[in-house]
């Protein structure tokens, strides 16, 4: 918006001191003044192209639709994709899922502690007694077989949308 008179409050204080109280800053009431600057500003207008803004809007979009389709299986699209996830790789720590789903490790621990609750995965022995690796139980593998057709779904129609997917292969 070049050209616009932007106003920028200031406020005019005074020292103010009461008998036994020590100085404080006082405004007193209406003596807020604006004070208008006539140098133009950062023409902002490109903002309304924000590519972050739009994927993020695309992601919540893509987000909305899985969430949808696996509502009526008990999952939410992120719990798939762990089960997906172990049902692929196998009994994975913890660091090593989150990485690879990117997810943060804290994020993944509350979504293993919920599957492990609902008897979905179990958690594996280790070697390494500071790993904690996530196994798919036979449970979680039936329940991960039962919404797989909806998550099918779910990607047929996303895969229809013009433009397309952004495909990533790990």
């Amino acid at each position: 918006m070049r050209g616009v008179a932007m106003a920028r409050p200031s406020y005019r204080t005074m020292t103010s001191r009461s008998p036994g109280s020590s100085d404080r800053l006082t405004r007193t009431p209406g003596e807020c003044i604006y004070t208008y600057s006539m140098t133009p500003g950062v023409d902002l207008s490109a903002c309304r192209a924000c590519h972050c803004l739009a994927a993020r809007r695309h992601a919540r979009a893509i987000t909305r639709l899985f969430e949808a389709k696996l509502r009526p299986h008990g999952l939410r699209a992120t719990q798939f994709s762990v089960l997906a996830a172990l049902a692929l790789k196998g009994p994975t720590p913890v660091k090593e899922l989150a990485e690879r789903l990117g997810l943060e490790r804290t994020t993944l621990t509350r979504i293993g502690a919920l599957l492990e609750r609902n008897g979905w995965v179990s958690t594996a022995q280790s070697e390494d007694a500071r790993e904690r690796p996530f196994r798919l139980t036979r449970a979680g593998r039936r329940k991960l077989e039962r919404a797989f057709p909806a998550w099918k779904e779910a990607q047929e129609l996303v895969d229809r949308q013009p433009g397309g997917p952004v495909r990533h292969t790990t």
